[in-house]
């Protein structure tokens, strides 16, 4: 009920430089039934002597039940500075799909300075690949981007690729459960050739795998559903 008070410090010198750069936060955040709400202040001071403090002030609240994982996230803030910049951003993100494959977010800001400025974002995490896009635009500039990014095993049997990028994976083979979720990644399930790839394994520690049989065929029987490698 008494929320979260911290403060913090830092002070960095240079080997061969004069003085030494300094910063000081002092911040405060609470919840008052669905919003949460933070002030924080930071006092910055260069080596070469000159000061700066700057205030935020930030709320996040669901826009809907917050028992559903689809329901988008508002998240409105508000900067300001002693040289006197302003600048007020909201944001909205959430995600849709059952498992939550495709998330979003929708960004605004107006600066006194650098006037208004906006960006939309959408990443799909489909079985093979994660493909992600930006839009942005503001005063004198607009910008697009598309990424595409995943993994790509070969194995004995074939082929298998994963959405994921991760330094350790488990090649999983059940012939005939495909559809079949694996560990609850989201879209990580058995392909159409008996396999998956299941990503962040911890190596030299026992993991545990397991097949979720709800997305393979109705006449199906699984053996077992849980191995530790």
């Amino acid at each position: 009920g008494w929320g979260q008070l911290y403060v913090s410090g830092s002070v960095q010198d240079y080997w061969n430089g004069q003085g030494s750069d300094k910063q000081y936060q002092l911040g405060y955040s609470n919840s008052y039934k669905a919003v949460t709400y933070g002030l924080s202040m930071t006092r910055s001071q260069a080596s070469n002597g000159r000061a700066q403090n700057s205030f935020l002030l930030n709320f996040s609240l669901p826009l809907g039940r917050r028992d559903n994982a689809g329901t988008p996230q508002l998240r409105l803030g508000l900067a300001h500075d002693s040289n006197g910049a302003t600048n007020q951003q909201a944001t909205i993100s959430g995600n849709l799909g059952a498992d939550s494959r495709f998330s979003y977010g929708l960004s605004a800001m107006n600066a006194n300075r650098n006037g208004a400025s906006g960006s939309a974002n959408g990443q799909y995490r489909s079985q093979s690949a994660l493909i992600s896009g930006v839009y942005s635009a503001g005063k004198g500039y607009r910008s697009a981007s598309a990424g595409l990014s995943g993994t790509v095993v070969g194995h004995a049997g074939g082929v298998s690729f994963s959405s994921y990028g991760s330094e350790t994976f488990a090649l999983v083979e059940a012939k005939g459960a495909e559809g079949a979720g694996v560990s609850s990644y989201p879209g990580v399930a058995v392909d159409a050739h008996g396999y998956a790839l299941v990503p962040y394994l911890s190596p030299y520690q026992l993991n545990e795998i397991s097949l979720d049989p709800k997305g393979a065929a109705s006449d199906v029987e699984l053996d077992e559903t849980t191995r530790k490698v």
